[in-house]
């Protein structure tokens, strides 16, 4: 999460020469620590589903308008490449600073494996800085320590959730609530399998909550083994959750509302930093599973209402990151045949592809892109 707040706002420097900013107003309630809704828990620690305690005032949301389309100008690529080489460089520079930093409070805890045969592969301190959660594992299982500065100390396993096993997924700490009271879980799968352009999911199967001040948990997204699995992104103060689960489904935990928002082939979903929009990316593929069309929507904490943004033809659009609260970068790529013949030892090997990208910066609050350009090389 650090290291994206830094890309966002080193970028959003870098970049300023080139666009024009307007800050929208109206995200989500500040930035104040909110605590999710506690499930109850039975004696036998059972997960209880907190799908199923909110409300449930779902809201489809309405049929989209289109704003604007624009076909990226090749004039504009070298200012672009510039840019992304120098912003490629200042990042190395603040992900450097950012491992300094978090080497610094990862030795603030006295924290280890335990057993012999378990090797410490990553390590996570939480937002406020007084709990690490540190993933152990070798080849065939898997555990992770939590603890705090005090010496309180919860030990997680795959084999205490349900539909985990070592052979198909282990744990991943995912976030910390801000005031320190939760860590969220994914379950991921050690495994991976093929797809086409129009391939989306985030490699996500599960979601659950650990209480750290009893080591309870409860589930918030039950298992699946369906694949590619789940997109999971949590609010920028984690007081919502968007999953791409029936179209789009946008949970907030302290009203207990669920929006659901009518949406297929999603590939990305991204949270603006004030948390007012969801921005996602939507494809559609041909049977040969290559792209047809894709477009880019933003769903509104305020209206509860999705618009659809911009639509190009036989590419993909990746959604980047945000240059700030209303201003996005989404990455076109299209895959083009380049050889109709290529001979190696006496055989064609054609035809061939490769792919090449255009660059969008878009603002939401002025209804138009403000950069365009091929982005091909790209860096």
């Amino acid at each position: 999460m650090a290291s994206n707040k830094v890309r966002s706002i080193r970028l959003f420097f870098i970049l300023g020469i080139l666009i024009s900013v307007l800050v929208a107003c109206g995200g989500e309630s500040g930035y104040a620590p909110i605590s999710p809704v506690v499930p109850t828990l039975s004696t036998d620690n059972s997960p209880t589903d907190i799908m199923a305690s909110p409300s449930n005032n779902s809201i489809t949301t309405g049929t989209p308008t289109a704003i604007a389309t624009i076909a990226p100008s090749t004039a504009t690529h070298m200012v672009w490449y510039t840019t992304a080489l120098a912003f490629q460089r200042t990042e190395a520079a603040d992900r450097q600073n950012f491992w300094n930093s978090e080497a610094t409070q990862k030795a603030q805890f006295l924290v280890s494996c335990d057993d012999t045969d378990l090797d410490a592969y990553d390590y996570q301190v939480s937002t406020n800085g007084e709990w690490i959660a540190v993933s152990c594992g070798n080849k065939s299982r898997q555990k992770i320590i939590v603890q705090n500065k005090e010496g309180i100390r919860w030990a997680v396993k795959p084999e205490d959730f349900p539909g985990i096993d070592n052979d198909y997924g282990w744990l991943k700490p995912k976030y910390w609530s801000l005031d320190g009271q939760y860590l969220f879980l994914t379950r991921t799968f050690a495994r991976s399998g093929g797809g086409d352009e129009c391939f989306g999911g985030g490699g996500e199967y599960a979601l659950f909550q650990l209480d750290l001040k009893n080591g309870s948990w409860a589930t918030i997204i039950p298992p699946t083994n369906g694949f590619p699995g789940y997109d999971i992104h949590f609010s920028p103060s984690g007081r919502r959750y968007a999953v791409d689960i029936d179209g789009i489904t946008i949970a907030d935990f302290k009203s207990g509302e669920v929006v659901k928002v009518d949406a297929r082939g999603v590939i990305d979903l991204s949270w603006s930093p004030d948390g007012r929009y969801l921005a996602y990316s939507v494809a559609t593929c041909d049977e040969a599973g290559q792209a047809k069309s894709a477009s880019v929507y933003i769903w509104d904490l305020q209206t509860s209402r999705e618009q659809l943004l911009f639509s190009y033809e036989k590419l993909i659009l990746h959604l980047e990151l945000w240059l700030d609260d209303s201003t996005f970068r989404v990455l076109g790529k299209k895959l083009v045949k380049t050889e109709d013949v290529r001979i190696v030892n006496g055989v064609n090997v054609c035809p061939c592809y490769n792919y090449v990208y255009d660059v969008y910066v878009y603002n939401i609050v002025r209804e138009q892109f403000v950069f365009s350009g091929t982005a091909t090389p790209y860096p």
